[in-house]
């Protein structure tokens, strides 16, 4: 084996050790997300699925289930044929054969991996949108900005995965700034809805309170409704801006850096998040045993039927 040689070799198996960390990771995470949204499905169901809000909760939930079981097939197809080729085939031409090979061998993976995530962020971040459009049933501009927020969303997460695929020739600061805009887009509409249903729980808890103020109950079923969707979607935006910004400083880093290493890990955690998200909020509604339809479908009747007590 020539020095070359054994330096691509050592690469090769530095390179696959973290692969089959990220390979855990991802295997771990799409089991907890499959127990939690069997869970949340089955409370879900109980009730039955009547009215828009309940079946578009259902579809955007399968649809979640579907893009991750994508990505999961990607990541493990794309791992394990690199190990095959890597170091279980032989070729011709030695190691750098069998680099050349798993490179090609890889190839269809690599050209379908960002679909899922992307259909997978677009989705949830549709979700958290019409959420927040729910519980402002009358306000056409914040519908009319969350809308905006999200056409910009998909089209620029369309661009993204397109470049990918078909290899257009644009320079390197080019596919930065779409996949910094892909990211910084995405957090943007997670804030902007998060910060009208907050708007709503202020609204709402100014206009509910006295209602309250002599019983054991300090707030109304709404309020807790609503408080939860606040703080659940509060953790959500920090966790997708402390990723936002790795994403920045990753690109600036070494390959396989701690650096690097620390950003591919906690991408791929934040990317379970985003599926077990709606399904452990549905899970935490029924634990609460407060009422789900109204969680995604509060409107102006329902705050008012709250005064007349």
């Amino acid at each position: 084996m020539t020095p070359a040689e054994t330096q691509l070799l050592k690469h090769l198996a530095v390179i696959s050790h973290y692969n089959m960390v990220f390979l855990t990771i991802t295997c771990l995470l799409y089991g907890v997300s499959i127990l939690a949204t069997a869970i949340a499905l089955y409370l879900f169901l109980q009730k039955g699925v009547q009215g828009f809000a309940r079946k578009f909760l259902l579809f955007g939930i399968s649809i979640l289930v579907l893009a991750n079981t994508w990505d999961y097939i990607c990541v493990s197809g794309l791992n394990l044929s690199q190990l095959e080729f890597w170091f279980a085939k032989q070729s011709n031409d030695g190691l750098e054969g069998n680099s050349v090979d798993a490179t090609r061998a890889t190839a269809p993976w690599f050209a379908q991996s960002a679909w899922p995530n992307a259909i997978t962020l677009t989705l949830g971040d549709a979700i958290v949108s019409w959420r927040a459009c729910a519980v402002w049933p009358g306000a056409k501009m914040i519908k009319f900005l969350l809308i905006s927020l999200m056409l910009g969303n998909i089209i620029i997460n369309l661009a993204d995965c397109l470049i990918d695929d078909l290899n257009l020739p644009l320079l390197g600061s080019q596919l930065l700034s779409i996949d910094f805009a892909a990211t910084f887009v995405s957090f943007g509409v997670n804030l902007t809805a998060t910060l009208t249903i907050a708007l709503k729980f202020w609204y709402h808890y100014r206009t509910t309170r006295p209602l309250y103020s002599n019983t054991k109950q300090s707030f109304s079923p709404g309020i807790r409704i609503l408080l939860l969707l606040v703080e659940s979607g509060a953790l959500f935006c920090i966790a997708q801006l402390f990723i936002a910004i790795l994403t920045v400083f990753d690109t600036h880093a070494i390959e396989n850096s701690p650096l690097d290493i620390a950003y591919r890990v906690l991408n791929f955690v934040f990317l379970g998040m985003v599926v077990i998200y709606p399904p452990a909020i549905i899970i935490m509604l029924s634990l609460k045993q407060l009422p789900l339809q109204e969680t995604f479908h509060l409107a102006d009747e329902t705050l008012h039927a709250e005064q007349r007590q």
